[in-house]
């Protein structure tokens, strides 16, 4: 397996450098990291670690913005059964795996039941947090943090950034919601 060397930052770096970015840069993280989750999507193929950690920023000229956005480490992916690899993951149920911080309701309580849903909610935590320079929830501990995924609802995101456009926070707000199928269907 030959793997691409990258120059750049991820988008954690990113935000730990910055703090909240500007709309514009948002949105276009958005658009290219979407594009790639769309595509793995189309294929079967469940991320299951969306965060910012596993968004990488390369300097790229050609891109919009000076930057081509990479999505990372597809280590603990699912594989839908009939996709078009052929391979399988078998998860055993009742096994969590993920990123507290980044996990959707239904990850949080089996990793195994999870769909494209699923990667749904942690695109638009990332979203969120680009936005407010903060996750939708703050915890001290990552079970305190599974918990909230499952009972808690963010702050809205207007009263921590003034600017945002009311489409903006409606999409995220939607691909927020606890309930998968309150979610969009895809990226």
């Amino acid at each position: 397996i030959l793997m691409e060397f990258l120059e750049g930052m991820s988008l954690q770096k990113r935000l730990a450098d910055r703090g909240r970015l500007r709309l514009q840069d948002v949105l276009e993280v958005a658009r290219q990291a979407g594009s790639a989750l769309a595509a793995a999507h189309a294929t079967g193929i469940v991320h299951r670690d969306l965060k910012p950690e596993n968004l990488f920023l390369v300097p790229d000229t050609r891109a919009p913005g000076g930057e081509r956005v990479k999505v990372l480490d597809f280590g603990i992916a699912k594989i839908k059964h009939g996709s078009s690899s052929g391979g399988t993951v078998k998860t055993k149920t009742g096994i969590i795996m993920g990123s507290p911080a980044y996990m959707s309701p239904e990850q949080c309580k089996d990793s195994a039941d999870v769909d494209l849903r699923s990667d749904v909610y942690s695109f638009a935590t990332i979203l969120y947090e680009m936005l407010a320079g903060r996750t939708p929830h703050v915890a001290a501990t990552g079970t305190e943090m599974l918990v909230m995924h499952l009972i808690a609802t963010p702050p809205p995101l207007h009263e921590l950034v003034a600017d945002v456009p009311a489409h903006v926070e409606a999409a995220i707000v939607r691909a927020l919601a606890r309930a998968r199928d309150d979610r969009f269907d895809g990226i």
